[in-house]
């Protein structure tokens, strides 16, 4: 995962790049360092605590520019196709996973912890009516599939927080989310299955 987020980094650094050519997908190379803090803590090998904390390092600190130079081009540049909507909900997982990778590698759910969470719980009120609004517009495709990762990120983060901040309001929260994922997936797999019964896969995937 650092292998490739370097050749990633290296590669925006030597080539010039566009700014209408960023999308939210462009964080995850990055921002997907995080899921070595989260995964690392657990082994009990020598070195892999200070390999989580050098993900987390990476991952935290090019999720910030990274989230700014995208929102400056959704703000400033034509929109973005309805079709790649769904992955606006990248935003949401790169505050989720930095919580979580955050909390795996600190422990305890302090301020900066509580922030992450927070920045996450507000892009998902900010996007998912969206991705609601996108259901009733846009016919479905394979794109929408976007949205699992982010959701399941999310779901993750939520029941993490409740763990350790418990209380009614984010048991209930976490609850919440948890069902809205599951209730999402299940709608796209059933979808799915169901347009590939039909021969409509080539469709689903323009």
């Amino acid at each position: 995962m650092l292998s490739f987020a370097w050749l990633v980094v290296s590669r925006w650094m030597s080539v010039r790049q566009k700014i209408v050519h960023a999308t939210p997908a462009w964080m995850i190379p990055i921002v997907g360092t995080l899921n070595i803090s989260i995964v690392g803590v657990t082994l009990d090998v020598p070195g892999a605590q200070a390999v989580s904390a050098f993900g987390l390092a990476v991952g935290l600190f090019f999720a910030v520019p990274l989230f700014t130079l995208v929102l400056s081009r959704l703000i400033f540049e034509e929109p973005m196709l309805k079709a790649q909507w769904p992955s606006l909900l990248i935003f949401v997982a790169t505050f989720a996973v930095s919580f979580s990778a955050y909390l795996s590698v600190v422990g305890r759910v302090d301020l900066f912890a509580s922030s992450l969470f927070y920045l996450a719980v507000f892009m998902f009120a900010v996007l998912v009516p969206k991705l609601l609004l996108l259901r009733s517009t846009t016919p479905f495709h394979t794109s929408w599939w976007a949205v699992s990762f982010p959701l399941a990120a999310m779901s993750n983060a939520a029941l993490k927080f409740n763990l350790y901040q418990q209380s009614w309001l984010a048991q209930a929260f976490a609850l919440a989310v948890l069902a809205f994922t599951t209730f999402v997936i299940m709608s796209m797999s059933v979808r799915t299955i169901a347009g590939i019964a039909r021969g409509e896969l080539r469709t689903l995937m323009l």
